[in-house]
């Protein structure tokens, strides 16, 4: 065994190439799936540098994360931001007579100017 190769039990192995051969999962899970499995391969870091495009700090990191979790320590966690609520829809549109007579009040306007048109067609 050289010293970049990984051992692969024949469920991890699967499961590694069907992540490979997916169309729906996002392209850096795939890359991470193609990485461990050329690993396992026996491949040099130089190889994998070249049909990836990484840099070698990246292939120890998801080498490490895979030696210590297996297929768990290949989901990505970053920190980025906390989650925040999201805002409640603010109403833009005029919903009725309630919006009219609370915003007739500061601008000096009739409240009943919509009932006025009513009555005047």
């Amino acid at each position: 065994m050289l010293e970049g190769e990984l051992r692969l039990a024949p469920r991890e192995r699967k499961e590694l190439r069907d992540r490979v051969r997916s169309r729906t999962l996002p392209a850096e899970d795939v890359r991470r799936a193609r990485l461990i499995l050329l690993l396992a391969q026996g491949k040099s870091y130089l190889t994998i540098r070249q049909q990836l495009g990484c840099n070698p700090n990246y292939i120890s990191r998801w080498k490490g994360r895979f030696e210590a979790e297996r297929l768990a320590g290949l989901y990505s966690r970053h920190s980025g931001r906390a989650v925040e609520k999201p805002r409640r829809w603010r109403r833009r549109f005029w919903s009725g007579r309630a919006d009219l007579r609370r915003t007739a009040r500061p601008t000096g306007a009739a409240a009943n100017w919509p009932g006025t048109w009513a009555l005047a067609i």
